[in-house]
């Protein structure tokens, strides 16, 4: 009985100090055409619109889903078919909202996917888990199809990648994530700002990489969420910063700073 005693408490203590599998890695996309694939995908089949119905308020009203075959669009989903519009118009819209971010809401209150999107709880664990997979090294701005007049869908993986992005950046995903998902957001725009960093020139040391910007933009919007004061005083100290923070797309940045400033804040409750 003795030695069957000692048996169990030797398993016992073992599976007690035994560390734990580390959580697998996500793997990254490895190429555009895998990163932006729809298959198995529950899309909206839209019609083409005529050349002559390109007004903006026609064009709305014609990339509206019906509400019942939109509820029942995953949140992934949703993304996918935004990201796959016709850049004839709604590339540019993402283009310009990531250039003035003000004007973001303000466009994509008009379409009626976008609002269901932003709106989803589970949107900030969607929009993580494909940064989670992106590799930048294949992403390029002249990828893909970049013939912005077709009504075809834009399958470019510079495009999808600027989706996630922007929708991923903006406060009101950013005040729905959770103190965990705050602490990936960060994880991942660190990567991402040093694999860009070391793939593209960065001009006099301010003028970072497009493809980066929008992650800064995104962490200011954390440290502003959560009022954290080192980013307070430094919003007041650089004018570039303050100025992408009261909504304006500026090129001339120091992310450096930003980097410095979101690793004081990664480790504080939250």
């Amino acid at each position: 009985m003795k030695k069957y005693y000692v048996f169990i408490m030797t398993i016992f203590l073992f599976s007690c100090t035994k560390e734990a599998t580390p959580p697998e890695q996500p793997k990254y996309f490895t190429s555009c055409e895998e990163m932006t694939d729809v298959t198995g995908l529950n899309l909206y089949p839209f019609e083409l619109i005529a050349e002559d119905e390109y007004l903006f308020d026609i064009w709305l009203q014609k990339r509206q889903i019906p509400e019942d075959f939109l509820r029942g669009m995953t949140t992934k989903e949703l993304l996918y078919q935004i990201s796959r519009l016709p850049a004839c118009i709604f590339g540019n819209i993402l283009i310009f909202a990531s250039e003035s971010q003000r004007n973001f809401v303000s466009y994509t209150s008009r379409l009626n996917m976008c609002v269901e999107f932003i709106n989803r709880p589970d949107t900030p664990q969607v929009l993580l888990q494909l940064l989670q997979k992106i590799d930048p090294s294949f992403i390029r701005s002249e990828d893909g199809n970049n013939n912005i007049q077709s009504e075809e869908p834009f399958v470019n993986c510079y495009y999808f990648y600027h989706c996630v992005q922007i929708f991923a950046a903006q406060p009101e995903i950013i005040t729905h994530m959770t103190g965990n998902e705050i602490n990936r957001y960060i994880d991942e725009q660190i990567r991402l700002h040093d694999a860009i960093r070391d793939m593209e020139p960065i001009d006099k040391g301010l003028t970072y990489p497009y493809g980066i910007r929008m992650g800064m933009y995104g962490l200011c919007n954390i440290m502003m969420h959560y009022e954290f004061e080192p980013f307070i005083q430094l919003m007041e100290e650089d004018y570039y910063i303050k100025l992408m923070m009261d909504g304006w797309g500026v090129k001339a940045f120091d992310p450096s700073l930003i980097i410095k400033c979101i690793e004081k804040f990664r480790n504080r409750e939250k």
